[in-house]
């Protein structure tokens, strides 16, 4: 019988955790991010970036990214929950859509001061970005 509770309470723990992490993701996107490097591709290998690509997230759901200090890309984001079929390593999604149109999907995991992207499915890409203080 004493099971019966801690279940219940395990089961009610998890999914409060999985209704907050969209908006904990959310709080601890903003600011500007540093590309440290990225992997993946046909090869699998791990490459350091020759130049400095920065992703900036602000409160008001824009972004820009930038390449040696220049604006490369601006537009809005959300992120959401992935869902079914989902083709990432991780179960929230980042979604980019760029003021020049269309979309761009990334699954996205926030670990103390380091941003993990990935492209998802197959040969693709994981970027790796430090937060900049």
């Amino acid at each position: 019988m004493r099971r019966f509770p801690a279940i219940v309470l395990l089961i009610f723990i998890s999914s409060s955790c999985t209704k907050t992490g969209v908006q904990t993701l959310q709080h601890d996107i903003y600011g500007t991010w540093v590309l440290k490097q990225y992997s993946g591709g046909l090869a699998g290998g791990t490459y350091t970036p020759t130049g400095i690509s920065t992703f900036t997230f602000q409160q008001n759901n824009n972004y820009s990214s930038a390449y040696n200090d220049s604006i490369t890309e601006k537009g809005t984001f959300n992120i959401a929950k992935a869902g079914t079929p989902n083709y990432y390593f991780s179960e929230t999604l980042l979604k980019l859509l760029p003021s020049a149109g269309g979309e761009i999907t990334y699954g996205i995991v926030i670990s103390h001061d380091s941003l993990f992207l990935d492209q998802g499915c197959c040969d693709q890409f994981t970027y790796t970005y430090v937060k900049q203080k």
